[in-house]
């Protein structure tokens, strides 16, 4: 029998960290978990699962709480009162959201949702490891944060760290730039693998902090590399790709290449796990694809 330990779900990750951080003395405010968050039954810590009803969602949603839902909850039955928390005065609630990759319909405009919403910063920890690092990230922050978490188990696939405000830079290169968002810089690494063996260097960076952008990091892999490709799992219209597009046509024009979720309805009945976003585009035939036209006008490649 395999003895190897179960990889732990960014939601446990989520739990663990606000566990760890009050036995610590830390402040995290209220924490108010929804049942549909998942994790570790009853949750590290003792932060027991309740119902985020309609009479709750009316009584409003105190300043500085931790809101742990499901990304279906916070874009759809509580928008309203997370919205208006966000925009009431003080720090604003810190809402974690966790996006299971299951049967079931799926709400991809959660990023664009909330990076709508003033002073909120917008984050999408790609493991386990980067979620933790992300709850101690949100406590810090002066202001509102929307943090999407993945609500599975996974590989670790970035710094396992995260910064508002900051890319890391997981590859380097200077033939093209690959931003990834969330677990699909698993992705990117493995587009950055594969080209590396026919001679071409792609920068890859983590961009988990989708508002603030690293805006920085971003002109200088438009200057160094002349072109930048993102990857994320949401609309391609509103995300993170949107606001590399912006930052990039402003400031230092270069090709930039979207691979998102297209603006049609969401089937519920496409398998789980990489089976279902690459039957919407997201996968390694797209990048490879995408990739080679922004090399081929470039110079890079025939």
């Amino acid at each position: 029998m395999d003895a190897s330990p179960r990889p732990e779900t960014p939601p446990e990750a989520v739990l663990r960290a606000l566990a760890r951080g009050r036995a610590d003395g830390r402040a995290f405010g209220p924490v108010l978990r929804s049942e549909a968050f998942g994790g570790a039954e009853g949750g590290p810590g003792g932060f027991e699962p309740r119902p985020l009803d309609r009479a709750f969602a009316a009584g409003g949603i105190p300043a500085e709480a931790f809101v742990l839902l499901s990304v279906a909850e916070a874009v759809g039955p509580l928008w309203e009162p997370l919205r208006r928390a966000v925009e009431g005065s003080g720090a604003g609630p810190r809402v974690v959201a966790a996006a299971p990759d299951g049967p079931g319909p799926v709400l991809l405009s959660d990023l664009g949702a909330f990076m709508s919403l003033p002073r909120t910063r917008v984050g999408v920890p790609a493991d386990a490891a980067a979620a933790a690092a992300a709850v101690r990230a949100a406590a810090a922050a002066d202001d509102p944060v929307y943090l999407r978490v993945p609500g599975a188990a996974g590989a670790p696939v970035g710094a396992g760290s995260f910064e508002f405000a900051r890319a890391p830079e997981l590859r380097g290169g200077a033939d093209l730039t690959v931003l990834g968002v969330g677990p699909p810089i698993a992705l990117a690494l493995g587009l950055a693998e594969r080209l590396h063996t026919v001679g071409i260097e792609v920068r890859v960076l983590d961009g988990a902090s989708v508002k603030p952008l690293d805006t920085p990091s971003v002109l200088r892999a438009a200057r160094e590399t002349g072109a930048i490709l993102t990857v994320e799992p949401h609309h391609a219209l509103t995300g993170a790709g949107a606001a590399v597009a912006a930052v990039t046509a402003g400031s230092y024009p270069v090709p930039v290449r979207r691979i998102g979720l297209p603006d049609l309805p969401w089937d519920p009945g496409t398998p789980p796990g990489p089976e279902r976003w690459a039957a919407y585009g997201i996968s390694e035939a797209r990048l490879d694809e995408e990739a080679f036209e922004l090399l081929r006008a470039r110079g890079k490649v025939q």
